[in-house]
């Protein structure tokens, strides 16, 4: 699916060279993509499946090498996280950053795909809650109001 970042498929651990030229931070990954934090900028690095726009670079194609996306001037990215088909990044000024699959309710607010990295508001966060645990307490909700309804 290409989120090793190296083009074809790899059973061993290798070195990806193509990010030799990122200071790279966090690295987290999905079920087909993978998603890191470059430092020096803040800048996300994004590979891997993209069916769902889950790399927020504004298609579904897949990319086997590493690409930087830009939040927006001066916006940083701190912290990541994934799904199986979505990303989310946590932007220096708190800031919730979404893109990828939202048909189960991944993106917080609604339930569409999002091709970029779209700002949404995350006024549900509880104290001391993340929003990676933000997203999974209302995939949680959504499951348990379909189940009720039946």
């Amino acid at each position: 699916h290409g989120q090793l970042g190296r083009g074809g498929r790899q059973t061993v651990f290798m070195r990806v060279d193509q990010l030799e030229a990122f200071d790279i931070g966090a690295v987290v990954c999905g079920m087909g993509h993978t998603v890191a934090i470059e430092q020096q900028e803040g800048r996300v690095v994004v590979w891997g499946q993209n069916g769902h726009g889950e790399l927020g670079l504004g298609d579904k194609q897949p990319r086997d090498r590493p690409k930087l996306v830009s939040l927006g001037k001066g916006i940083r990215a701190v912290q990541l996280a994934v799904g199986e088909r979505h990303t989310m990044a946590l932007s220096s000024c708190s800031q919730l950053w979404l893109c990828g699959s939202g048909k189960d309710g991944q993106q917080a607010s609604d339930f569409v795909d999002r091709l970029v990295f779209t700002p949404v508001s995350y006024t549900h966060l509880r104290a001391h809650e993340t929003p990676e645990h933000l997203v999974c307490r209302l995939l949680l909700e959504k499951k348990k109001q379909e189940h009720q309804m039946q």
